[in-house]
């Protein structure tokens, strides 16, 4: 969401929120809880022109988690963050509040089929803890989602970054075909469509 409304219009949208519309609540501030419960942490996290993250958004929604955390939650990292920052805001909450789960399991879907791509994607579990481990992938498992396990909260987050990088590399060579097949009046499209169906 930016502004309050989504930049990507997910395909399924629709359809998912009117099948979970009942068990969907959406809120500007956290309620406090009553038993325990899961954090899930899903913010943009861009880089600067120097390429390093911006964590306006995840430093925002770590410090009102704090103020509602409380021990025996179960927090879970989605956004795209560098290698060893899900630690390290285990860490900062681990200062305030004990007992805390923290995983991390990386959003890898492509953004506008997100409804279909979770349940077709398989989902990289990686914990701070092995007990933090085992509940989120037990988490997944309950809606129906596969699950990868990696062994540790950063080998998920090299995951998914490597899946970016390999995403760009396919968009630069789609957009370098598409150019020199251009410079002689070649259809891109149907070069590398071609080339696919022949692989």
């Amino acid at each position: 969401l930016v502004n309050g409304r989504f930049r990507h219009i997910d395909t399924n949208l629709a359809s998912a929120t009117s099948a979970a519309a009942r068990q969907i609540h959406y809120t500007a501030a956290l309620p406090r809880p009553d038993t325990t419960r899961i954090y899930v942490l899903a913010v943009g996290t861009p880089v600067n022109a120097e390429h390093r993250l911006v964590a306006d958004q995840l430093n925002a929604a770590v410090s009102e988690m704090i103020a509602q955390v409380q021990p025996g939650d179960l927090v879970i990292m989605r956004s795209t963050v560098p290698i060893g920052k899900t630690r390290a805001v285990s860490d900062r909450v681990a200062a305030m509040v004990s007992d805390v789960d923290f995983a991390c399991c990386p959003d890898r879907s492509i953004a506008g089929d997100i409804f279909r791509e979770i349940h077709h994607l398989p989902q990289i579990i990686g914990g701070i803890t092995p007990r933090a481990q085992v509940r989120a992938a037990a988490l997944f498992r309950r809606l129906g989602v596969a699950t990868i396990a990696v062994d540790a909260a950063e080998t998920a987050e090299a995951v998914k970054l490597i899946g970016t990088v390999q995403r760009d590399v396919l968009f630069a060579l789609s957009n370098e075909i598409a150019i020199r097949c251009a410079a002689v009046g070649l259809q891109g499209h149907q070069v590398i469509e071609s080339h696919a169906a022949g692989v």
